[in-house]
C-alpha cells in the first residue's frame, strides 16, 4: 500500500486587501470612481461618496471643505469689462501636455449614475443632455419639464461643476453661493437678482441699489473671485485643475522647499438603509464578508493616498531643479531608484505613476511619465532650436548647436530624439516654410 505523500512546503498566497490596493492604486482621478462604483454595485452595505471639487479650480476638497490649491495660490485672474465681465481670462500658461477636456456632459452623467438610482438614470441623460453649451437648462425644455423630474434636477444641480443645470444665470449664482463656506457680502443677493440687466457705470448701479460705491465694490470682487455665470466657460480653462491627481508646490517656508498635495478622492462609507438587509439568501457570514470588504477598500484608499505622497515627495526632491527651471533642467528618474528611496517594489512606483496628471509650480499640468522620461531634456532644446532657427536645419547641424548647450550627442541619437520631439527632418521641412 503506497501512502500518499503530503506537501508541507509553505505557499505564497496573495491577500485579498493587496489586490485592491495595488488595483486602486493604478488608477487616476477618472478611473477611480469608476472601480469604487463597480465594487459598490456588488456591495449593498456601501455608499459611494464622490470627492467635491473647489468651484474656482476644480481640485478635490478635503474633509474641511479646503481647496489646498487656492489656499496656497493667488486668486484667478478676471479682466474687468461690459456686465461686470466674470469670464476667467485665458491662461498664458497652456501646456502642451494638458491633456483633452473630458466632455462635460459625458462627465456629469457619470456623475450622476454615482449619485442617482438606476430607475432615475434615463431621466438624468434626459436633462444633461438637454443642456446648452454653456451647461445651463434653457429654452423650452426648462419650461416643460415634468414635475416629477424636479428631484432629479436638483441631484444634478448638487454635483460638479458649481451653478450646472440651473435655469437661469442668476439661479446659477445661487447654486454657487451654496457651495461656498465664506461670508457674503450682502449686495452680491442684489448684483444677483438684477443680473443681467445691469448698467455699465457703477454710480449708477450702487444708487439703484442704494448701496455706497466701496459696498458695491467689495461685492463686484466678491464675484469674481468665487463666482462665474456659467458653469461651463471656456472649457476646459474653467476648472483648470479637474483632472490633476498631484500638485507640487513652493511651501510656504524660508527654505522654498516643494510640497507634494495628493488630490483627496472619493469614499466608501455604510448606507444609510442597506438594500436587502433582512434578505433570505443572505446568511450573516455573507453580511461579515461584505462589511470587511467594506473596510478594506476604505483602508485600499488610505493607502493609495499614503503611496503616491510617498513616492511623488521623492519625485519633488530629485527633480526640483527641472520643477523650478523648466525642461532644460530635466534628470531623467528611474522606478527602481524611487523604490529603493520608498522601499517598495519598482511595480508599486509604476502603479503609483501610472495614468497620474501632475500640477507643477510654474501652472503646467504633465504626466507623471514624464519625470521618468529619458531624454526629455533633449527634445525640449531640439525644439528650441529649430524654433528659434529661419531655416531647415540637418542632424548634423542640430548636433553642433546642441553641443553649444553642452549636451554631447552622435547624429544619429540626434535622429532619434528630433523624431521624438516631432520635428520633421530638414529636407521635408522646406514645404512647411
Amino acid at each position: 500500500m503506497i501512502l500518499p505523500v503530503l506537501d508541507l512546503s509553505p505557499r505564497l498566497t496573495v491577500a485579498p486587501s493587496v489586490v485592491i490596493t495595488n488595483r486602486l492604486l493604478a488608477c487616476g482621478s477618472l478611473e477611480l470612481p469608476q472601480q469604487l462604483l463597480l465594487e459598490v454595485a456588488d456591495n449593498p452595505l456601501l455608499q459611494l461618496l464622490p470627492a467635491q471639487a473647489c468651484p474656482r479650480c476644480g481640485f478635490p476638497l478635503d474633509e474641511a471643505r479646503v481647496c489646498a490649491l487656492c489656499a496656497r495660490r493667488p486668486a484667478i485672474p478676471f479682466a474687468l469689462g461690459q456686465s461686470l465681465n466674470l469670464r476667467p481670462s485665458r491662461s498664458h500658461n497652456q501646456e502642451e501636455y494638458l491633456p483633452a477636456p473630458v466632455n462635460f456632459r459625458s462627465d456629469l452623467l457619470t456623475q450622476a449614475r454615482l449619485a442617482l438610482g438606476r430607475a432615475d438614470h434615463s431621466l438624468a441623460e434626459f436633462i444633461i443632455y438637454a443642456l446648452d453649451d454653456n451647461g445651463l437648462l434653457s429654452g423650452p425644455t426648462a419650461a416643460t419639464l415634468p414635475q416629477r423630474a424636479e428631484r432629479v434636477l436638483r441631484a444634478i444641480q448638487s454635483l460638479d461643476p458649481p451653478g450646472i443645470a440651473a435655469r437661469s444665470t442668476a439661479e446659477c449664482f445661487r447654486l454657487q453661493l451654496g457651495r461656498l463656506d465664506c461670508p457674503v457680502p450682502h449686495a452680491v443677493h442684489s448684483l444677483i437678482e438684477r443680473w443681467p440687466n445691469l448698467p455699465e457705470h457703477r454710480e449708477t448701479l450702487a444708487r439703484i441699489l442704494k448701496i455706497s460705491l466701496d459696498e458695491l465694490n467689495e461685492a463686484v470682487t466678491f464675484m469674481r473671485a468665487h463666482l462665474r455665470p456659467y458653469p461651463v466657460m471656456d472649457s476646459p480653462d474653467a476648472l483648470p485643475h479637474r483632472r490633476v491627481d498631484v500638485a507640487i508646490l513652493p511651501a510656504h517656508n524660508p527654505e522654498g522647499s516643494l510640497e507634494v498635495i495628493v488630490a483627496p478622492g472619493p469614499r466608501v462609507r455604510p448606507g444609510d438603509d442597506p438594500a436587502g438587509l433582512g434578505r433570505a439568501d443572505f446568511s450573516l457570514d455573507d453580511w461579515r464578508a461584505l462589511a470587511q470588504r467594506g473596510l478594506v477598500i476604505n483602508h485600499a484608499l488610505l493607502q493609495r493616498e499614503r503611496m503616491i505622497q510617498w513616492v511623488f515627495a521623492q519625485v519633488a526632491s530629485r527633480q526640483a531643479a527641472f520643477l523650478r527651471e523648466g525642461l532644460r533642467c530635466h534628470q531623467p528618474l528611474t522606478r527602481a531608484e524611487i523604490a529603493r528611496a520608498v522601499g517598495v517594489h519598482a511595480s508599486t512606483v509604476g502603479r503609483a505613476a501610472a495614468d497620474k496628471l501632475v500640477l507643477v509650480p510654474s501652472g503646467q499640468i504633465v504626466p507623471a511619465a514624464l519625470f521618468f522620461e529619458r531624454g526629455a531634456a533633449i527634445k525640449h532644446a531640439i525644439r528650441e532650436i529649430v524654433a528659434q532657427s529661419a531655416v531647415p536645419l540637418t542632424d548634423e547641424q542640430l548636433r553642433e548647436r546642441l553641443a553649444e548647450k553642452k549636451i554631447v550627442i552622435a547624429r544619429r541619437t540626434v535622429a532619434k530624439y528630433r523624431a521624438a520631439a516631432g520635428v520633421l527632418p530638414a529636407h521635408l521641412q522646406w514645404g512647411q516654410r
